[in-house]
């Protein structure tokens, strides 16, 4: 149900985002869904196959969170294993943000917890405990949703008998979807506002008043005809000639306030021929008998001794003991037995005892339950 929903999900937030000043928030808590890859170690041989899980956490500071993750993943054998299992995980992470105020936030995790895994052909139920470290990035699409991606190094630690070493190096890669709740910010930094313009009126000069000129004496005489008035003629005795003011100067327009924006921070060896593929788990070496198990009962299988050097050959049909081409010898020194060669060939799985006698020694070859049992007698 959780892979169906992962997509639109994803789809969702990315179509109803909006800008805002996202950041990691001190005090909130946190919920993630994920999905991807899980990739086994080698040693394991289990085929890489997807991941999901859900995360929980909570902001100590704007740079360390804590979170909690659960997780499944199916596994599948690489070899001809007819069955499958699956592995739980369960872990506590660390988290370090390094840009918490920023719409792309990078982290750094580390943490441990443990896996337990279930219905595993070779390991049946095993509970193993693991340490984890990684690194993942968030990216704000809302100051409560961020799109998320994360890669880890898994190393389970486990008991000696199920391979070699003491860890399994597993790598685990993720993408999906936190959700951010409550919690507090840093303020927004404040609006930066224009000082307002003081807008001076300029002066107006005071008027001038002209001075008119002193009358003058009216004379009685015989004079020449007066020629016309010139146009530039001084203007008449007793005519009041005033200086026009000059015009103010216009009043200088206001400069818009100019306000400051908010800034934005913005994963058998098989024969056909339609029979089933017996896989052989084990081969068991007794004080006077030599057993190999299969996981499915033996339907066909022939026996033959060859000399030069002396040795029985047992060919079991249908069937597969570790990977084709490579032979696993074993030493047993005793029952006149030297050592014990098994391996798969093309159609079927073949074992070899070697024996330093001439003859080979008595035994006796019985079909049981869980495969073929080699009694060793005296005659």
């Amino acid at each position: 149900m959780k892979r169906k929903l992962l997509l639109p999900a994803l789809i969702i937030a990315t179509l109803t985002a909006t800008p805002a000043f996202a950041q990691v928030q001190k005090g909130a808590f946190t919920a993630s869904i994920f999905e991807g890859g899980y990739t086994f170690d080698g040693n394991q041989h289990l085929k890489t196959d997807t991941t999901h899980g859900v995360r929980l956490g909570y902001n100590l500071l704007e740079n360390w969170g804590i979170e909690g993750q659960f997780s499944h993943v199916r596994l599948k054998s690489t070899l001809p294993v007819t069955n499958k299992g699956d592995q739980y995980s369960i872990r506590g992470d660390l988290l370090y943000h390094f840009l918490p105020k920023s719409n792309l936030v990078p982290f750094a995790v580390l943490g441990m917890g443990g896996t337990r895994t279930t219905n595993n052909f070779f390991y049946n139920d095993n509970d193993d405990i693991t340490v984890d470290y990684g690194a993942g990035v968030k990216y704000f699409l809302t100051d409560r949703v961020a799109l998320r991606g994360d890669i880890r190094n898994i190393l389970s630690f486990h008991t000696a008998k199920y391979g070699a070493g003491d860890y399994w190096s597993n790598y685990e890669y993720t993408a999906g979807l936190t959700f951010q709740f409550g919690g507090t910010r840093a303020a927004a930094p404040p609006i930066a506002m224009a000082k307002p313009v003081t807008v001076t009126e300029a002066p107006r000069p005071e008027p001038r008043q002209q001075k008119l000129p002193e009358p003058q004496p009216v004379r009685t005489q015989v004079s020449e005809p007066a020629l016309p008035a010139s146009s530039s003629a001084p203007p008449a005795a007793g005519t009041l000639a005033a200086t026009v003011a000059p015009k103010a100067a216009p009043l200088t327009a206001p400069l818009p306030i100019a306000v400051a924006p908010v800034p934005q921070v913005t994963e058998t060896t098989g024969v056909g021929n339609g029979c089933k593929v017996s896989t052989f788990a084990n081969i068991v070496i007794g004080t006077k008998d030599v057993e190999v198990i299969s996981d499915l009962g033996i339907e066909t299988y022939k026996v033959f001794r060859l000399s030069a050097p002396t040795r029985l050959v047992i060919d079991i049909f249908c069937a597969t003991y570790g990977s084709e081409g490579k032979t696993l010898k074993f030493a047993v020194n005793r029952m006149g037995i030297s050592s014990l060669r098994a391996g798969t060939h093309p159609g079927k799985m073949r074992v070899v005892l070697d024996s330093p006698l001439a003859k080979f020694p008595g035994y006796r070859l019985e079909k049981t339950e869980r495969g073929l049992k080699l009694l060793f007698t005296d005659k």
